[in-house]
């Protein structure tokens, strides 16, 4: 059920020069040789799985919040619209998208899925194949994917839902015909796998791909700029570098149509 999250007050911690020492100190640890030896072996994993990584990193200075306000569309919409577009040039086609939405409204909640490549996003993405296409739609999609979002935040998602179930299905001999479904497991093959980091304590934020196939985005929107990491797994045979290109023309593309206006 919704929640209202309690507020928390903090307070200087009181007399606390008593347990400040006069001279800071040294602290040695003793690291026993299982330890050393169990570090090294975390260090090779991590560097053979950093080797099948790749990304690219878009600074991008043309747009942000505060103008995208004065369009009368999120920017945060904007940007999700302008990833499958991005897809679609590169790849000339659309595909599974999933935009992870945090649910605080709910006691314990974490995040949702958004479905975020809509009839009105595919079309909005023929619209606009090879350069800014009409403003019409853009907002037809942009309208859509807000509806999604409310919808969802007040508990209308069902990624998360049908996950604790295929798990909960995982002993069963027989299986459940809905997660062997090949439409279903397609839906699930995520080719953009993004989220926002809305905090202002980071300037950049990234995120490994949800499927082999896929792009993993973080971003986050300042009040004139985006910030996009793009990363892709080398076996997916995906380039960052030539989609972070095509994010970059869509966004100025997104500018040119709404100054048109």
């Amino acid at each position: 059920q919704p929640w209202t999250r309690p507020r928390r007050t903090y307070s200087p911690l009181p007399h606390f020069e008593q347990f400040a020492e006069a001279h800071p100190r040294e602290l040695c640890f003793v690291v026993p040789p299982s330890t050393q030896h169990a570090i090294g072996t975390a260090l090779v994993a991590f560097e053979r799985a950093r080797a099948g990584v790749s990304g690219e990193c878009l600074d991008y200075s043309g747009w942000g919040e505060a103008m995208a306000d004065g369009w009368g569309i999120r920017a945060d919409t904007a940007m999700h619209l302008a990833l499958q577009i991005a897809y679609f040039r590169l790849h000339d086609r659309v595909g599974p998208a999933s935009e992870e939405l945090p649910m605080r409204r709910f006691f314990a909640g974490r995040t949702e899925t958004v479905r975020s490549c809509t009839v009105e996003a595919r079309e909005m993405c023929e619209d606009w194949r090879s350069g800014p296409g009409s403003s019409s739609s853009l907002r037809c999609a942009a309208t859509k994917h807000a509806g999604l979002v409310k919808r969802v935040r007040a508990g209308g998602g069902i990624d998360c839902h049908l996950y604790a179930l295929e798990r909960c299905a995982d002993n069963d001999e027989e299986g459940v015909a809905l997660f062997r479904d090949r439409l279903f497991l397609r839906s699930k093959a995520w080719a953009l796998a993004s989220s926002n980091v809305d905090c202002r304590h980071v300037s950049c934020c990234g995120f490994l791909p949800a499927h082999p196939q896929g792009y993993g985005i973080g971003y986050t929107i300042g009040a004139s700029s985006i910030r996009v990491c793009c990363s892709a797994l080398a076996l997916g045979a995906k380039s960052p570098q030539a989609f972070v290109g095509n994010l970059s023309q869509v966004l100025d593309d997104i500018e040119v149509a709404a100054r048109r206006e």
